[in-house]
């Protein structure tokens, strides 16, 4: 998903010490910095695939409950087809506040 969408920017492999860090992290490749919303992606992706892990870990800890492979990459795709829907129905209702915003003042200056 990453090397498809983002070809210039590395992917870089979340470890304890990224996790711990996450918030901080900036994208770079050389010495170009990556554009917010990159960094925001590679957060995003690394926090919802987390929380997953550890829901999964903790049903079968907890509820016996195993998942095989398959079942939780499904999940895991699931999970980010969810967030990206989500995400696009609040960039559509700011789009439409932005748009609303603007044809109020521009009312009032009449």
């Amino acid at each position: 998903m990453w090397k498809k969408n983002n070809k210039n920017f590395q992917w870089i492999k979340p470890n304890i010490k990224i996790l711990r860090g996450l918030g901080a992290i900036k994208l770079k490749e050389k010495e170009k910095l990556a554009p917010e919303w990159l960094n925001e992606r590679y957060i995003e992706i690394v926090t919802e695939t987390t929380w997953l892990i550890w829901n999964i870990r903790n049903k079968r800890i907890f509820k016996e409950i195993k998942l095989t492979k398959e079942e939780a990459t499904k999940k895991w795709r699931e999970t980010m087809d969810n967030k990206l829907e989500t995400e696009k129905t609040i960039i559509k209702i700011e789009d439409k506040i932005k748009k609303r915003i603007e044809i109020q003042k521009n009312f009032n200056k009449k």
